[in-house]
């Protein structure tokens, strides 16, 4: 039984979600620079050829539930490591189902036994990339501009212009008005 490898998956170039296509960009760009390329879950370390079979993915998923190694992590990362196992898993399934010779190459692996996954403290089931303060200098930040930050998360960075040159009132704030605001 063959499985699939990061390598296989970039290589698919199936219509994932620019989410999913935003973490396989990533892990194509380390591959050129490093031996390994992603560790899943934050602990198992593997390269663009490593088979991700089910032994792989239950190893890391032990490891990340182990209550020992949780606590020598910061729960923000924590969480980004399972938000993107998350991903991972789903550009798996995906490939899978356009595999024309598909059958459950995760046999033995059950894909719906999400909730012990998912009920981790704190887990939202939402993007680090929109989530409120994950830039690290975000408690540091005024009101004006933790606002600027939260629509450039939500909307990306020509709607956190948008919102940075636009006024309450509709109209366009002069350049020093925005400086004021925005430093």
């Amino acid at each position: 039984m063959e499985y699939p490898t990061l390598q296989k998956l970039i290589e698919s170039k199936l219509d994932f979600s620019n989410e999913e296509q935003d973490f396989l960009s990533t892990i194509e760009k380390r591959s050129k620079v490093i031996n390994y390329v992603y560790s899943i879950l934050g602990e198992t370390r593997i390269d663009i050829i490593t088979p991700l079979d089910p032994e792989i993915l239950d190893q890391a998923e032990k490891f990340y539930y182990n209550p020992e190694n949780q606590k020598k992590k910061d729960t923000k990362w924590l969480i980004t490591y399972l938000n993107e196992y998350n991903l991972l898993k789903s550009i798996i399934k995906k490939y899978e189902k356009n595999k024309e010779h598909c059958c459950d190459w995760f046999y033995g692996y059950n894909f719906e036994n999400e909730n012990r996954l998912n009920n981790y403290p704190g887990y939202t089931n939402k993007s680090t990339k929109t989530q409120k303060n994950t830039y690290t200098l975000y408690g540091a930040m005024d009101d004006n501009n933790k606002k600027a930050m939260d629509v450039w998360q939500a909307g990306g960075v020509d709607a956190a212009i948008k919102h940075m040159i636009t006024g309450s009132d509709g109209k366009p704030r002069s350049y020093a008005e925005m400086r004021e605001l925005y430093g």
